[in-house]
């Protein structure tokens, strides 16, 4: 069957994470991209086996449907509906929301359980920098609320991008090949962050004049913690403080070296908070005890694909500057005190 495009249910959508999601959706629709996408794509290592048994010519692609507690973004299952579901969840610029993978993962559940011979996952398509950040904080909601047989396998807009890049080379129609091309420019656009040009909700976000105290708000809290640490008598006469990484300090307690501040680049994989704890040596490998605090250390992914791990120091609304500041000065304290392997050699 030749494909027939609905491009413009993407272009006429508001909201940006539909709008990809649905460009995605109606790529779907050709076989030939289709069987490229669920055969490659939607298969990692560790979950199950590879779908090329599967007839892809026969699974039928929808967005946005309605299940009991959730609207999963993408699903992907056969005509008969016993045979392949497969739940996705579309992220672009946004987090995902308390518990929202866990109705996705209980319909999951029950499909395999009504369905024994069939193959049923959960998807995460996120932006490449904090799509396993992503995964990993919805297994902890599916877990959380008593689930073991669903884990969620995060794919990244970028892989996506990069499959079809090289497809559209071979895929039958110029409008395929054409609008193939277009999205995988989009995907590029929208997640070269460092190269793209500044959108029109980007520039009005950054002419409210609400938002240059915030950040010098931001900045006055980690200058704040820096001084509140030097006041502590079972930590000032064994701690070194000194600038370093922007806005930031680097301190240096008995041979181990940690960094605070406001990291930007962090943020965007730490998500919580742009002010960041970097513990310089954790590695999760390792078998430390950590300080009984939150929040916890949490994975990121910089610009330059380096990862590490950072405990985001969170804001709360309502809460005096004096006391978000005492809070994020002991939380430092205790993870150079109680947990000296998290730094890195001084």
């Amino acid at each position: 069957m030749e494909w027939q495009p609905q491009i413009h249910r993407a272009v006429l959508l508001r909201n940006e994470e539909d709008r990809f999601t649905e460009f995605l959706a109606q790529l779907l629709q050709a076989p030939a991209v289709r069987r490229v996408f669920v055969n490659e794509l939607c298969h990692k290592e560790g979950v199950g086996p590879i779908l090329n048994e599967i007839c892809c010519d026969h699974l039928k692609v929808y967005t946005q449907v309605q299940i009991e507690g959730g609207r999963p973004d993408l699903v992907i299952k056969d005509e008969k509906g016993d045979k392949v579901f497969l739940l996705f969840e579309a992220k672009v610029g946004s987090w995902l929301h308390e518990d929202q993978l866990v109705p996705y993962a209980r319909e999951v559940e029950i499909w395999k359980q009504d369905n024994p011979g069939g193959v049923a996952r959960l998807y995460i398509i996120a932006p490449k920098g904090n799509s396993e950040n992503q995964c990993s904080e919805g297994e902890k909601q599916i877990r959380d609320a008593g689930i073991e047989s669903v884990t969620p396998v995060a794919i990244a807009w970028e892989d996506i991008s990069d499959k079809f890049r090289g497809l559209s080379e071979s895929v039958k129609g110029i409008k395929l090949k054409v609008f193939m091309e277009t999205f995988v420019e989009l995907v590029r656009w929208r997640f070269g962050e460092w190269c793209r040009k500044f959108t029109n909700e980007e520039v009005q976000f950054l002419a409210d004049p609400l938002v240059p105290p915030i950040f010098a708000r931001l900045s006055s809290i980690v200058h704040r913690i820096r001084k509140e640490l030097l006041k502590l008598d079972d930590f000032r006469s064994s701690c070194i403080i000194s600038p370093g990484g922007g806005e930031g300090y680097y301190l240096s307690f008995e041979g181990k070296k940690w960094w605070f501040g406001l990291w930007f680049d962090g943020w965007r994989t730490v998500r919580d908070s742009p002010l960041i704890f970097q513990l310089l040596g954790f590695e999760d490998r390792l078998p430390l005890r950590l300080p009984e605090v939150r929040p916890c250390p949490v994975q990121y992914t910089a610009w330059n694909n380096t990862k590490g791990y950072a405990v985001p120091l969170p804001l709360r609304e309502d809460v005096e500057i004096d006391v978000l500041v005492k809070e994020h000065a002991d939380i430092i304290r205790r993870y150079c005190k109680e947990c000296p392997g998290s730094g890195a050699p001084a």
